[in-house]
């Protein structure tokens, strides 16, 4: 399924070569700073505020399936992933562990691919080749309902379309240090669902929410 997907790739790229739009968004993108914020137990980290360029990058990315916005999206997860265990014995004793936020299989089916899968992927094998970073996968995130899209919703109702939207699956320790990526901060529905999802597996562990862009 790689090597198709490989081959796939490379025919969508001779065909359809990256649009002067697209090249003017990814010489601009540019993150000035790493915000924090706390929520449900757990600390937020996310790189832009969903506006203007970074929100066009995010779009294009997510349905227009432009992989270069993986490439740099990767990067800047895996830089602050790196940084921050840097200090610590995480990635000695293999206890990081890097999940994302999944579509349901149906919209998957739908769309075509999983754009944080994709993104998922290019993270890991950027700590892995180029912080030698080790990175466990033996645990993920299940989307186990069917939800509405967001957008759509008020606040009040995202929490209850979120509400145990997902299971996670395998085993965390109480040393373990989990992070969750996903692209948009809105609300805080989606967060509080997955982090709620780790904490069912345990209550100890390290939760850092990574997500790309924040409203």
């Amino acid at each position: 399924m790689n090597v198709i997907t490989g081959i796939l790739s490379n025919i969508r790229d001779f065909l359809f070569p990256l649009l002067s739009q697209d090249k003017y968004i990814l010489k601009n993108l540019q993150a000035s700073h790493i915000k924090q914020m706390q929520i449900a137990g757990a600390t937020l980290v996310y790189f832009f505020n969903y506006k203007g360029i970074a929100r066009s990058a995010i779009l294009r990315f997510k349905y227009n399936h432009i992989k270069e916005y993986a490439d740099v999206f990767g990067d800047l997860i895996a830089e602050y992933v790196a940084e921050h265990i840097a200090d610590t014995q995480h990635w000695k004793q293999k206890n990081v562990k890097i999940l994302y936020i999944p579509m349901h299989r149906f919209r998957r089916l739908y769309r075509g691919q999983d754009h944080m899968q994709i993104l998922h992927q290019k993270t890991l094998d950027k700590l892995q080749h180029k912080y030698d970073i080790p990175v466990c996968d033996d645990i993920k995130l299940i989307r186990k309902k069917f939800t509405e899209i967001q957008h759509k919703l008020n606040k009040k109702e995202r929490f209850k379309n979120m509400l145990d939207a997902f299971e996670a699956k395998g085993k965390i320790q109480n040393s373990d240090i989990v992070f969750i990526m996903d692209d948009i901060y809105t609300s805080g529905a989606t967060a509080t669902s997955s982090i709620s999802a780790i904490r069912k597996k345990n209550g100890r562990c390290k939760i850092i929410f990574i997500t790309i862009a924040k409203t």
